[in-house]
């Protein structure tokens, strides 16, 4: 029984029977004291020594790690919801939805207020005036979509450390 690396996928096999992992794909006892203590991800193979990245390498392996992530959220993100049975996706959009519906009520909410308040500045005369100027009901509002709300996220992930 020996130690085996697969020389592509850094895969460790502690205890192994050597027949059966061929030299072409798989360093037999190889020496990992180079690597202790580091994920394998930061691991570079040469033949059969194994050695470990500098510190830049590292965290580039890490921003690309990041950069992978955020594209993969983002794309799950705006995904249409047939389009997976992914529940953390579905979980996303329907947090987009419900954010981008309270978005809409408060936008409205606040023009509203807005435009009452320029009414009752604009008023002249006495207090009925003033009063007369607010209006008896509110007009809606121009919202955003949902394709807008999407977007924005995409935004806000983009501008993130590592985002795409």
């Amino acid at each position: 029984m020996a130690a085996v690396l697969n020389r592509t996928t850094r895969q460790y096999i502690q205890f192994a029977n050597t027949p059966d992992y061929p030299t072409v794909d798989w360093i037999i006892n190889p020496d990992l004291s180079a690597v202790v203590g580091f994920d394998s991800k930061y691991w570079i193979i040469t033949g059969d020594i194994v050695t470990l990245m500098d510190q830049a390498s590292r965290d580039a392996v890490d921003a690309q790690e990041f950069a992978d992530a955020a594209a993969a959220s983002t794309a799950e993100a705006v995904a249409p919801i047939a389009a997976t049975n992914d529940p953390i996706g579905a979980r996303i959009r329907g947090l987009v939805e419900l954010l981008n519906k309270r978005d809409n009520y408060l936008v409205n909410r606040i023009e509203e207020l807005q435009n009452a308040l320029l009414a009752a500045k604009a008023a002249t005369g006495g207090a009925q005036n003033t009063r007369d100027a607010l209006p008896a009901t509110y007009l809606p509002t121009n919202t955003r979509t949902r394709a807008a709300a999407i977007s924005d996220l995409r935004s806000f992930i983009d501008t993130l450390p590592g985002g795409e």
